[in-house]
């Protein structure tokens, strides 16, 4: 690439990259929320595979699209994958020229707007296609919980979970599929076995559990 590649870049350019860092961040932490932890993937390994095996892919305001991966997601869409998708998809090459027609233009897929980017919608969706998320985080009202940050990654055979309030602190339900042993990491102390504990979060404080694994 040449060197001065990055200054020739338009204000489109930077345009397209912010977009795709917020629909990005916007399903992230949508998924978060439902205890699902995504997997990234780059149009090259799309292209390479990447989505044998897989029940779900997410494209948010992906713009642009190799030839190769646009065959792939068509592939896993005719195969019954789950295509949810933001934004223009594939409006551009991976060279930036802009196409006449996406090369997933009519692709059976679930097209939302931004602001139909929520923990509950995203769900439901996962849900038909048979992704159950690792747990829930529950309100007062019984929905999800909108204002949490959650983390979530598989030590072994458990799960470390980091909550915290995106507010002012409050208390959610930690809901699992199964009866769990969860301990609370920062005070070294078990929690008991059970598929619904309410935690009180702080604001400023992450709290982290371990979520072990379910008895047979």
């Amino acid at each position: 690439a040449a060197g001065d590649a990055w200054s020739k870049r338009s204000a489109a350019d930077e345009w397209d990259d912010a977009s795709l860092r917020a629909g990005t961040d916007r399903f992230a932490s949508a998924l978060r929320r439902i205890g699902v932890a995504p997997r990234f993937v780059s149009d090259a390994q799309v292209a390479g595979g990447a989505l044998h095996g897989l029940r779900a892919l997410i494209l948010p305001d992906v713009l642009a699209l190799s030839p190769e991966a646009a065959a792939a997601i068509r592939g896993f869409a005719a195969q019954g994958g789950l295509v949810i998708a933001e934004g223009e998809t594939g409006r551009f090459d991976a060279h930036g020229r802009r196409l006449l027609t996406s090369p997933v233009a009519g692709l059976p897929s679930h097209r939302l707007a931004a602001a139909d980017v929520t923990p509950d919608r995203l769900r439901s969706l996962l849900a038909d296609a048979g992704v159950r998320p690792a747990f829930r985080l529950l309100g007062p009202d019984g929905r999800t919980a909108s204002d949490v940050d959650a983390y979530a990654r598989a030590d072994g055979g458990q799960l470390i979970l980091a909550l915290q309030s995106a507010h002012d602190g409050g208390a959610v339900v930690l809901a699992l599929p199964h009866p769990r042993m969860i301990t609370d990491l920062l005070a070294s102390k078990k929690l008991g076995r059970t598929d619904r504990l309410s935690v009180a979060l702080d604001p400023a404080v992450p709290t982290l559990l371990a979520v072990g694994q379910p008895q047979n």
